[in-house]
């Protein structure tokens, strides 16, 4: 059975949404947070929830059921690579093991238990991965004045190739095996805690790093020059095309603001915000012309 599913795969008889709500506990339990954020764990159960019964929650759902979908067939292809399994047999073939039917008392628990089990270890990497610097909050942004926070989240959110995250990742450093505690990495400047006001703004901040890295480096003519290739080159990206709706979605000066408050948080020791603001021109002429 393949988590991947089209309208006619055997998956598509399972619920989803079911599925996340039985693994929310046992994934939760999953996730180290600072020593300073013990809390968020609590509040991370109850926005979860939220967001699994909310307006967004189809789109959030489905991104996130491909997302893990991505990570188990990762998985299993390695399994296969190494013992010749079929990867999408994976469900069936747990859940045919006779002790495990034995525990659970039908074939049908079994596969259920197994299912659920399998979603919550990758759902405790996705999640730790989303909630960076609390980074969940800004999903409920759906106010009128905060929409494009929202609608950035969820874009960013869809992307397989911004959100970048493989089963190498889930991966102990020393025994190579699926880790069973998911640490949740900070990414303030010297690996200090600070709420995000802009979504995933280290994820933007290392696209918009590569993107003027390739800039600069870039043998362009000579009526070019590397931040003028750099605009373009944000412009023709997707996480370009993704800032263009929000900042014309919402107010650019909120935006931008939004960002540079994380981009200090990240990149300098001080949190005077204010003394990193100077001129935003700049930084909006991609979007206008």
């Amino acid at each position: 059975m393949d988590l991947e599913s089209s309208p006619h795969d055997e998956v598509s008889l399972v619920n989803f949404a079911a599925v996340l709500v039985d693994c929310i506990h046992p994934a939760m339990a999953r996730i180290i947070d600072p020593s300073d954020q013990r809390h968020r764990s609590t509040e991370r159960v109850r926005l979860l929830v939220q967001l699994i019964e909310g307006a967004c929650a189809h789109e959030f759902i489905n991104s996130m059921k491909h997302l893990i979908a991505s990570l188990i067939k990762e998985k299993e292809g390695k399994e296969k690579e190494g013992r010749g399994l079929n990867p999408s047999d994976w469900l069936s073939r747990k859940g045919l093991d006779i002790k495990e039917v034995q525990e659970s008392g039908t074939f049908r628990q079994a596969c259920w238990q197994r299912l659920t089990s399998t979603v919550a270890s990758f759902l405790a990497e996705v999640i730790a991965a989303c909630d960076t610097s609390n980074n969940l909050h800004l999903l409920m942004s759906d106010q009128t004045d905060h929409h494009w926070a929202h609608r950035l989240w969820l874009n960013i959110f869809s992307s397989k190739d911004l959100m970048n995250m493989t089963y190498d990742m889930c991966l102990s450093p020393e025994k190579k095996i699926q880790r069973s505690e998911v640490p949740v990495l900070e990414q303030g400047f010297g690996g200090k805690s600070f709420t995000a006001k802009f979504p995933f703004s280290w994820i933007v901040k290392r696209k918009l790093d590569d993107i003027w890295k390739f800039a600069s480096e870039a043998k362009g003519g000579a009526e070019k020059s590397a931040d003028q290739q750099f605009l373009r080159n944000i412009q023709e990206s997707e996480i370009g095309k993704f800032l263009h709706v929000a900042m014309t979605t919402g107010s650019s000066k909120d935006v931008i603001q939004s960002y540079i408050s994380d981009f200090v948080s990240m990149a300098c020791k001080t949190t005077q915000v204010d003394e990193y603001m100077g001129d935003n021109t700049s930084l909006s002429e991609w979007w206008n012309d």
